[in-house]
This record gives structure tokens, C-alpha cells and sequence, in this order.
């Protein structure tokens, strides 16, 4: 079994709470998961959960492409 003791704290988040920090729809928020825009997984294969490092890199990709514009 791998010591995960030293390995760093990642949040989870389920899909309310995705669409809440994202302010989305839970309609908008599937597709973003389908297009790939957002990194997601399944437990279970029925409940899907975000990271905090992809919904982080999902908000760092919009700030990026809003200094753009």
C-alpha cells in the first residue's frame, strides 16, 4: 500500500458545488465537462467530482483569456 501521508491535501468538489463557485447551470457546466474545458472523474462511475487544481485551472485559463481580449 502507498504512504500518502507526505502526498499534499486536494479538495474535492462535487457538481453543486462546481456550479456554485462557477455560477453555472448544471446544463452549462456538463458540457464544459464534455468539451473538455474542465477536468472531472467519477466515483463509482455515477457521481462526478472536480479537483481543486481543475476548477483552479479552468478559473486561471478565463483570466488569461480575458487579458487577452
Amino acid at each position: 500500500m502507498q504512504d500518502i501521508s507526505n502526498e499534499p491535501y486536494i479538495k474535492i468538489y462535487d457538481m453543486k458545488e462546481v456550479q456554485e463557485i462557477l455560477h453555472v447551470k448544471p446544463t452549462t457546466l456538463f458540457r464544459m465537462v464534455r468539451e473538455g474545458e474542465i477536468e472531472s472523474f467519477k466515483i463509482r462511475n455515477k457521481k462526478r467530482m472536480f479537483t481543486s487544481q481543475a476548477v483552479d485551472a479552468y478559473i486561471q485559463k478565463q483570466v488569461e483569456l480575458a487579458a487577452e481580449v
